[in-house]
């Protein structure tokens, strides 16, 4: 009897063991180096650092769970991850690759750099990784970080596939010489080249709508910048600091100027500002010490406070009884008068139809133009249940049937302040084996 105790004691002991070890099981050696919480997101780092590989079981790497860690070599992924936050591995100093498992779904790693599993957003270009980066074409976003203090990274390419640089993109890439960026990026995040203090070349598409808030601030290699049209606004802070900065073309149709755009650039020494631009921000040009001349248009209704403070030597041109020639008057700036200022010239909508037919499952497509102030367009179907309109990169609207009915696609401008100012509309009949015909003369709405 004391024997079959015995053996039933052993098999319990056993069997706790086994427990134990299948409870752990989900992750692999080494365990004890991360700090894994009940959701199984890796949370934390406290091992030595080096060739490090997550354990197989981990669903979740979380905020800044590597971030700042000067150890780290090279991260292997296992396949159970399912998230990777874009702060996961920031400003790791000393990384270089980063491996993912083939049999993960979320994610790929492609020479060190890792991808989404359709390769469709880059996540992380390891720190000391370095060199030069052409981003491959299937790439569409840019995550906020994704190259961060990559101070080994001397060039990039970035191709017309990319649409978001999101924010911190390539902030304290300290070795950056060169940049190019391709025409289908419309957004440029904030801060996403922030401290590029290297950056001698880049350029900024025509594509671009939107610039944030010091996206190249402290680039103080730059020396040349053009600043497209259809950037309607130029951020806070945008080239805060660029001392280099000799010259900037700030292009028509431009409509803002914010908040200290471009201060601190104390290489700049003229600056034309285009008849679009209608406000110019706090301290936009404040600290610009070298700055010797201003043209400023009489479509600029508004300039605030302390535009040129610091900039002693500026003269400022402009038009009789604008409010170029008041602020002048305010802050005592000389001025010299450019006469009887012109009447602004109009802005216009101009469409290629008033109306047109297409079957169910046909496609058409509206030519649109908007000249002039006023940027902003919202278009849409008045019964989007019959057809459906999407723009086109080309500028252009794609009108698709979908059953039959009349819809009106429908065109509101607004200004760069919000307002409705004009509206226009093509009428989109949808008929059951019609032919696609319609009107081709132009519209044109001017306000």
């Amino acid at each position: 009897m004391k024997r079959t105790y015995k053996v039933l004691s052993l098999f319990l002991i056993l069997a706790v063991l086994m427990g134990v070890i299948f409870s752990t099981s989900a992750f692999a050696t080494g365990i004890n180096d991360f700090t894994i919480n009940n959701d199984h997101d890796v949370i934390g780092y406290k091992g030595k650092g080096g060739n490090i590989a997550i354990p197989q079981g981990v669903l979740f790497i979380s905020q800044n769970a590597f971030g700042g860690n000067r150890s780290l070599i090279s991260v292997s992924i296992p396949s159970s991850v399912k998230y990777i936050d874009n702060s996961s591995f920031a400003a790791c100093d000393n990384l270089i690759s980063i491996s993912v498992d083939s049999k993960n779904t979320e994610y790929c790693s492609v020479d060190g750099v890792l991808y989404t599993k359709n390769r469709n957003m880059l996540l992380c270009y390891p720190c000391k990784k370095g060199g030069i980066f052409n981003i491959p074409s299937t790439v569409t976003i840019i995550d906020g970080q994704a190259a961060a203090g990559s101070n080994g990274l001397v060039g990039l390419t970035i191709p017309n596939s990319v649409k978001v640089i999101g924010d911190w993109a390539f902030e304290d890439c300290k070795g950056l010489k060169s940049a190019t960026i391709g025409n289908g990026v419309t957004y440029i995040g904030s801060r996403a080249f922030e401290g590029c203090t290297n950056l001698a070349n880049i350029n900024i598409p025509s594509s671009v709508t939107t610039l944030g808030y010091n996206a190249f601030s402290e680039c103080i290699g730059l020396n040349n910048i053009t600043i497209p049209g259809n950037t309607t606004s130029i951020g806070v802070a945008a080239f805060e600091g660029c001392s280099g900065l000799t010259n900037i073309i700030i292009s028509s149709g431009v409509e803002q100027i914010d908040n200290v755009a471009f201060y601190g650039c104390t290489g700049l020494t003229t600056v034309t500002i285009p008849n679009t631009v209608t406000s110019i921000g706090y301290m936009a040009f404040s600290g610009c010490t070298g700055l010797s001349g201003v043209m400023i248009p009489n479509s600029v209704t508004s300039i605030d406070d302390d535009v040129f403070k610091d900039c002693d030597g500026v003269t400022i041109s402009g038009y009789e009884n604008t409010a170029a020639q008041t602020y002048a008057a305010k802050y005592n700036i000389p001025f010299i008068s450019l006469g009887v200022a012109p009447t602004l010239p109009k802005s216009t909508l101009t469409l290629d139809t008033t109306s047109y037919v297409v079957a169910p499952r046909a496609t058409y497509e509206i030519g649109a133009k908007l000249t002039g102030f006023s940027k902003s367009v919202k278009v849409y179907s008045s019964s989007s249940d019959i057809a459906k309109v999407e723009k086109l990169e080309n500028g252009n609207y794609k009108v698709t049937g979908l059953k039959s009915g009349t819809t009106y696609i429908m065109f509101d401008v607004y200004n760069s302040v919000g307002s409705k100012v004009s509206h226009a509309s093509v009428r989109i009949t949808v008929q059951n084996g019609a032919k696609s015909h319609g009107d081709s003369t132009h519209q044109i709405a001017v306000f």
